[in-house]
């Protein structure tokens, strides 16, 4: 479990990013963070592994504290990063041997570093690819491969900040599609995106502006305040405003929407 207990966080020119935060987030859930630029999304992240220390207030991780230098260390193992940009990921010269690098780097023995190399293959949807440099993978391809290294050092959480914001609408899918199968094998999953529509399988969903939580529920409690999110700039997409219409859900008979595909089957269906 991790605890922010009245977190606040100032950067040396005196901005302050994060303002008396408190939230727990709990083992093997899903949650999204989202909010305009400048909301404190990246500094809230930032303090789960110690990459900053709170200005005041504490960050627990399983009973330890960001704060305490000797635990750093077992943090780091815990909550493992993936970042925007997965060129400033990627070190070798083929998917196998870059899920490998981090495990030779923990010193985990080879049989067992080549189960954790199959297993984190088959949960980034990469088995067929163990042999390609990664330079000839896709962009949505890339991100999954880094996504898929993290996993392999077995962290208990995995935070990605804004792991789709260098993709097109295809790879972004790719990606925000194996987050389910992340929760399935036991990771708590913490997701800092600018779409919405990244969100409809979280748990939980934070909207944070000007350093607060603003917001803050389920997926449906959160896509049903429209006028609030534009108040904060973040608006449904047409998918989203579907599914929160009560009207249309009753005459399309829709549960669930992940992307505009799935909207365009069931309208065919029904037609």
């Amino acid at each position: 479990m991790i605890e922010l207990s009245n977190v606040s966080y100032t950067y040396y020119n005196g901005t302050k990013a994060l303002k008396d935060i408190t939230y727990t987030i709990k083992e093997n859930h899903f949650v999204g963070i989202i909010g305009p630029n400048g909301s404190g999304k990246s500094t809230f992240i930032q303090l789960l592994n110690g990459i900053l220390l709170p200005t005041e207030g504490t960050v627990c991780i399983d009973r330890m504290y960001t704060t305490d230098n000797e635990s750093l260390w077992e943090i780091r193992k815990k909550v493992g990063v993936v970042f925007s940009n997965p060129e400033d990921q990627i070190v070798t010269a083929s998917v196998e041997e870059e899920i490998a690098f981090g495990l030779e780097n923990l010193g985990i023995p080879h049989d067992e570093m080549l189960e954790r190399i199959s297993k984190a293959l088959e949960v980034v949807a990469l088995k067929d690819k163990e042999h390609i440099d990664p330079n000839h993978l896709s962009g949505g391809e890339k991100q999954k491969l880094v996504i898929g290294a993290v996993f392999a050092m077995e962290p208990k959480y995995i935070v990605l900040d804004e792991p789709t914001s260098m993709l097109d609408p295809y790879g972004r899918q790719q990606v925000i599609s194996i987050l389910p199968k992340l929760k399935e094998a036991g990771k708590t999953i913490i997701l800092v995106t600018h779409h919405l529509e990244d969100l409809i399988k979280a748990d939980e969903i934070l909207v944070l502006d000007e350093g607060k939580i603003v917001l803050q529920g389920k997926p449906a409690e959160i896509f049903s305040k429209e006028e609030e999110l534009k108040r904060h700039s973040l608006s449904l997409p047409y998918t989203l405003k579907l599914q929160v219409d009560e009207d249309i859900k009753r005459y399309l008979h829709l549960n669930s929407l992940s992307n505009v595909e799935e909207l365009v089957d069931v309208i065919c269906r029904y037609r």
